[in-house]
């Protein structure tokens, strides 16, 4: 009979460790694609280099709250929107 609560093998242990390279990989590639510049960086300072939002905040010139929630680039005043296309 097998034993459930058998410990990995090493080559288990190798696989996982490799799978959780090719995720963390996969999880970046795919941040960077989706988020604007402010967003991945906000998502880069905090989740992958460890700063804290008062830190990251601070840095790029923006409040807390709105690094933590809603890290979109601000728009500078002679910006202006164009009107979205009306059918």
């Amino acid at each position: 009979m097998d034993d459930i609560h058998e410990q990995p093998s090493d080559e288990d242990e190798s696989l996982t460790a490799r799978e959780k390279e090719e995720t963390y990989a996969t999880v970046v590639r795919l941040s960077r694609r989706a988020l604007n510049e402010t967003q991945y960086t906000v998502f880069r300072l905090h989740d992958i280099e460890g700063a804290t939002y008062p830190e990251i905040a601070q840095g790029l010139g923006m409040t807390q709250e709105k690094c933590e929630n809603d890290p979109q680039p601000r728009q500078e005043s002679n910006t202006r929107t164009l009107p979205q296309n009306q059918p």
